[in-house]
C-alpha cells in the first residue's frame, strides 16, 4: 500500500491490515496537532502545523477488529474503515493508490459562470436551480431567472436547448427553443437517459423535453411537450388539487422539483401546494404525501426509498407508505449546530459524525442519492453539502465550516481547493455520477460547480 506524496489529512485507520506500507514524503495536519493511528501509533503536530514523515512500514500489522467504523458505517470486511475522523476524506495524490478508496478525488472547478457576476447563457448564469448529469456525462441546469434550461459543453459554455428567454408557457408541441418557460427549477432525466422533465414553477406545470437527431447532420435539437398541470394554481390546500387520471387537470403550486423512478413516474415537490405528488407513467396525477412545509428538493435511492427536502420546516424526510414519515436529517430548528460531535475519549476534539436527527439544518433543497442509498443534501442557508450515510450519521461533502464547527464559512470560493476547503454560498442543486463525480448549482455565486469522485467515508 503506497501513500507516497500524499495529503492525509487526520486519516485514522480501522480494522485494516497494512502490507509493506510507506509514507515516504506525506503530510498531514490537524486542528488539535494529533493524528492518530487506530494501530497505536500517534504523532504530534504543533496546533495546525503540518508534520512531514518518512517511509513508515507496518508490514505484518493489523489493528483490532470493531462492530463499526467512527463514522458508524460497518468496516468492509477486506478493506476495513480507512477514512478521516471529521469525515471529509482528502487523498490527493500523485499516487493515490490507498486501498479502500476507489477513487480519488479531484478539486473544485467551475462547470459554468463567473463568480458574483449573473449574466445571460452562454457563459454566465443567473439563477441557477437544478442540475442534472445524463448517463453520457452531459450536464443540463435550470436557470430559473433567464427562463432556460442550458447543456453545459465541454468547453465550459452554456448552450439552451429549451427557453426563448421570454417568461410564459407557451410552444407545447414544437421546438423547445422556440416555447417560453417561466421561472424553471427542477429537473430530472428518464430512464432513456435523454428525455428531460422540467417543473415549470412560475407557469405551475410539468413539461417534457425529447431529444431529436437529425438523420442527415447528425444535429441535437429537442421538442417541449406539456406533461401535467393546467397551468392554473392550486388555492385551496385542503383540496385535492387536481387529483385524477387526466394529468394535464391537475392543479400544482410553483413545484419546485423532480426525479423520475426507473419506470417514468415523475415524483413532484409541490413546493407551494405542500406536498408531493406523483405523475404516473401510465397517466394520472396523485398524491404522495401532503402537509408538508414547503418542499423544495426530491430524490430516490437505490431501494425505492423517497426522499424530500421538508425546506420551510427544516428538516429532510424519508417517505413511507400509507403517509408515514421519518426525519434523517434536522431538529425543526433552522441554523447550523454542527456536522460533528466530541470524540468520547478525548472530549475537546469534535471529530466524531454526529446523527441527522440532531444537527440543525437550514434551507435544505436540492437532493441526490449514490449507489451506496447515501443521500446528499443542499443545504441553501448554510452554504454547503452534506452526506447522510445509511446509518443516519452526517458528513460535509461541499462547504467549510469555522475551526470549532459552530458555522458555516462562505467567504471564500476560488476554484482549486478541494470541496471541503472552499466555500458555496447558496448550493441549491445538486447530482452525483454512477462513478462518484458530482456537480452542484450554487446560485449565491452565479455559477455551476464540479468536484469528486469523492472517496467513501
Amino acid at each position: 500500500m503506497d501513500f507516497q506524496e500524499s495529503y492525509l489529512e487526520g486519516a485514522t485507520f480501522v480494522s485494516t491490515t497494512l502490507t509493506d506500507a510507506t509514507f515516504a514524503n506525506s503530510q498531514t495536519s490537524s486542528g488539535n496537532g494529533t493524528w492518530t493511528f487506530a494501530l497505536g501509533l500517534t504523532e504530534s503536530a504543533s496546533g495546525a502545523y503540518a508534520v512531514s514523515y518518512g517511509p513508515t512500514s507496518f508490514a505484518g500489522s493489523a489493528s483490532t477488529d470493531v462492530a463499526f467504523c467512527p463514522t458508524g458505517e460497518r468496516p468492509d470486511p477486506t478493506t476495513g474503515c480507512l477514512t478521516k475522523m471529521d469525515g471529509h476524506p482528502t487523498v490527493p495524490t500523485p499516487g493515490c493508490s490507498a486501498a479502500g478508496l476507489d477513487a480519488c478525488p479531484t478539486k473544485v472547478t467551475t462547470v459554468v459562470g463567473t463568480s458574483g457576476v449573473a449574466g445571460a447563457p452562454t457563459t454566465h448564469v443567473r439563477q441557477p436551480q437544478a442540475v442534472a448529469v445524463a448517463p453520457n456525462g452531459s450536464v443540463f441546469f435550470a436557470d430559473a431567472a433567464n427562463h432556460v434550461v442550458v447543456q453545459v459543453e465541454s468547453g465550459g459554455q452554456g448552450v439552451p436547448i429549451a427557453g426563448n428567454g421570454q417568461s410564459g408557457d407557451s410552444g407545447d408541441g414544437g421546438p423547445a427553443l422556440d416555447a417560453e418557460l417561466e421561472s424553471p427549477t427542477g429537473l430530472a432525466i428518464a430512464s432513456d437517459g435523454t428525455t428531460l422533465y422540467v417543473s415549470d414553477a412560475g407557469s405551475n406545470r410539468i413539461r417534457k423535453l425529447t431529444r431529436v437527431v437529425d438523420t442527415g447532420t447528425g444535429t441535437v435539437s429537442y421538442t417541449i411537450s406539456a406533461v401535467a398541470g393546467s397551468g392554473e394554481e392550486c388555492a385551496n390546500l385542503q383540496s385535492t388539487c387536481g387529483d385524477g387520471s387526466d394529468p394535464q387537470q391537475a392543479q400544482f403550486s410553483e413545484p419546485a422539483a423532480l426525479w423520475v423512478d426507473p419506470v417514468d413516474n415523475v415524483y413532484v415537490a409541490d413546493t407551494e401546494a405542500d406536498r408531493v405528488r406523483v405523475i404516473i407513467a401510465g397517466g394520472g396525477v396523485g398524491t404522495v404525501q401532503s402537509g408538508l412545509s414547503g418542499p423544495a428538493g426530491i430524490a430516490g435511492d437505490q431501494l425505492g426509498q423517497l426522499y424530500v427536502s421538508n425546506t420551510d420546516a427544516a428538516t429532510v424526510l424519508r417517505l413511507g407508505p400509507n403517509g408515514s414519515s421519518t426525519t434523517v436529517l434536522g431538529t425543526g430548528t433552522a441554523g447550523y449546530n454542527g456536522t460533528y460531535t466530541a470524540d468520547p475519549l478525548n472530549p475537546s476534539v469534535k471529530d466524531q459524525p454526529k446523527l441527522g436527527t440532531l444537527a440543525q439544518t437550514n434551507r435544505p433543497m436540492g437532493l441526490a442519492t449514490n449507489l451506496a442509498n447515501q443521500v446528499f443534501v443542499a443545504e441553501a442557508g448554510n452554504g454547503i453539502v452534506r452526506r447522510i450515510s445509511t446509518s443516519g450519521y452526517l458528513s460535509i461533502t461541499a462547504g467549510k465550516t469555522n475551526s470549532s464547527d459552530t458555522a458555516t464559512d462562505t467567504s471564500t470560493n476560488p476554484d482549486g481547493l478541494y470541496s471541503n476547503q472552499t466555500g458555496f454560498k447558496t448550493p441549491v442543486g445538486i447530482a452525483v455520477t454512477a462513478d462518484g463525480q458530482f456537480v452542484v448549482t450554487d446560485a449565491g455565486y452565479y455559477r455551476v460547480r464540479g468536484f469528486g469522485p469523492y472517496p467513501p467515508s
